[in-house]
């Protein structure tokens, strides 16, 4: 998904970012927009990491002087564990990546955005913070809670 979000993104004339874990992937994906005449960054990003992060934040308003639009989209899946067998730090690595990282995204960004007097972030969920299942309790679980704040 954020392969072609970015590409998307370019295509409509956005100066994009590609943040991803594996550096070679978002190094791909730049080269392609830039083929195609875009301009893109690529940055090696752990979102667990507050310190990548702030760097991501940095790079980014270094090199296009501003940030009209995340996308968080960052995400994994627990594969559905049962609940009974759920570990916690299972549940802390599916939280961390999956709705700490969004919400320290959002800090990050949000200050500029608001001194610009502009600016979107997109957070990506899935169906099943909708769908009730009790041995899908920690999906279930991060996806309700990133739901609960599509209207802020």
């Amino acid at each position: 998904m954020g392969k072609a979000e970015a590409l998307k993104f370019a295509e409509e004339g956005a100066k994009v970012v590609v943040a991803d874990l594996n550096e070679n992937g978002a190094a791909a994906v730049v080269q392609e927009i830039k083929e195609k005449g875009g301009e893109a960054l690529a940055v090696k990003v752990d979102v667990t990491n507050l310190q990548d992060l702030e760097n991501m934040v940095s790079e980014t308003l270094t090199t296009f002087n501003q940030i009209d639009i995340v996308v968080n989209n960052a995400g994994i899946f627990d594969k559905y564990t049962n609940s009974l067998e759920t570990t916690e730090e299972q549940w802390d690595l599916v939280f961390n990546i999956n709705l700490k990282a969004i919400y320290r995204i959002s800090n990050l960004v949000l200050p500029h955005m608001i001194e610009r007097g502009k600016g979107n972030i997109v957070n990506i969920a899935s169906i099943a913070g909708l769908v009730a299942k009790w041995v899908e309790l920690l999906i279930q679980h991060q996806n309700m809670a990133l739901l609960a704040t599509r209207n802020t």
